[in-house]
């Protein structure tokens, strides 16, 4: 069947209307409206607790990346938390900036390889420690090598920038 048809198989859906009466129907931009007095969640509160369910489990991968620079969990947690809250409203800067900068997506393969290749090496050598510094230098070399790289590949293209102007970006 359809997508839509579908909505009461997902187990979030089932777990939430098990504990809090939900409406079939929306109501606008409401989460929640009165029925016979009562008040009820609208399937846009559903919609919005799947989303946000799904930011969390994708966010996890970010505890590997941060593990690799630092054991600090007070650091882990922090840059966990702040992925989980941000994901979203990045996603569409970040879609466009690696659409317009090709290198970008080269750049990450390389800090991703060497994020993985120290962690590997760290479990594997305990006695092994890169500091900090040197891991934060790498990443941010990749970031800056790549998206300079791409903005004069753009340049000697045509002599002027492509892409979207910052107006473009914001309003998305």
């Amino acid at each position: 069947g359809d997508e839509g048809d579908e909505e009461g198989d997902n187990n979030i859906v089932q777990w939430v209307r098990s504990w809090l009466p939900v409406t079939q129907e929306y109501d606008g931009t409401r989460f929640f409206t009165r029925v016979g007095g009562s008040l009820k969640a609208t399937p846009l509160l559903l919609v919005l607790l799947v989303i946000e369910f799904t930011d969390i489990v994708f966010s996890w991968d970010n505890v590997a990346a941060v593990f690799s620079c630092s054991s600090n969990m007070v650091l882990v947690w922090t840059a966990t938390m702040f992925a989980i809250l941000s994901l979203r409203s990045w996603y569409s800067i970040v879609a466009r900036a690696v659409a317009d900068m090709p290198a970008l997506q080269t750049a990450t393969g390389i800090i991703l390889m060497f994020l993985g290749t120290k962690l590997v090496a760290e479990f594997f050598v305990p006695t092994l420690d890169v500091p900090i510094h040197f891991t934060l230098v790498v990443v941010l070399s990749c970031v800056i090598g790549g998206v300079g790289y791409s903005l004069l590949k753009q340049r000697t293209h045509d002599g002027k920038p492509h892409g979207h102007d910052a107006n473009d970006i914001i309003n998305t």
